[in-house]
């Protein structure tokens, strides 16, 4: 009896490190290491039930980019383009706290899901990251900024693949604006 007692014991035992080992494994998959924040992988998981044809109206999506990745990494470093990454985040992450969902998507690219019908609900948090930005712009000795492009999301009408191109669209509009690049869209 006491053996079946150990034995069970022993067997929950192994059950419960699986477990805790399986959750690590699964935030793991979800986190992007450089900001220890969420993922593309994290992205295309919530993505894929907020923005559903035919769902519930009223999800914005924000796209962002980090002004100058390429630039901070060749001339400055990969450690100072990490900071620079790691930086953005953390902006993002601070302005949308209380009604999106960051991540970073890419190299320099970051996205936020906002569940929310209200623009200006979105507007006020792109204005604390613009003020964050300024912040951070003062204290280092390289160009920090994070243009954005957004749109609210509508099931009626498009696919979640055409809605992320349009503000992609959005996001280098700005950029162009901001930078009076000649237009890379026809």
């Amino acid at each position: 009896m006491a053996y079946m007692g150990v034995a069970a014991l022993q067997r929950l035992l192994t059950l419960a490190r699986e477990s805790r080992d399986a959750e690590h494994f699964q935030r793991l998959a979800f986190t992007d290491v450089i900001p220890a924040g969420n993922n593309r992988m994290a992205f295309e998981r919530d993505a894929e039930t907020v923005f559903v044809p035919g769902g519930t109206p009223g999800n914005w999506l924000v796209l962002f980019e980090l002004d100058h990745l390429k630039i901070i990494n060749d001339t400055i470093g990969h450690q100072t383009g990490d900071e620079a990454i790691r930086q953005a985040y953390q902006c993002l992450t601070e302005a949308f706290t209380k009604t999106g969902i960051c991540y970073r998507i890419g190299g320099d690219e970051f996205a936020c899901i906002v569940r929310s019908p209200s623009e200006e609900a979105v507007d006020i948090c792109l204005k604390k990251l613009d003020e964050l930005v300024r912040q951070k712009q003062e204290k280092i000795s390289y160009d920090f900024g994070i243009p954005y492009g957004k749109g609210i999301f509508d099931p009626k009408a498009e696919d979640f693949h055409t809605f992320f191109v349009s503000v992609d669209k959005r996001l280098y509009f700005n950029k162009e604006k901001k930078y009076q690049i000649p237009p890379i869209f026809v």
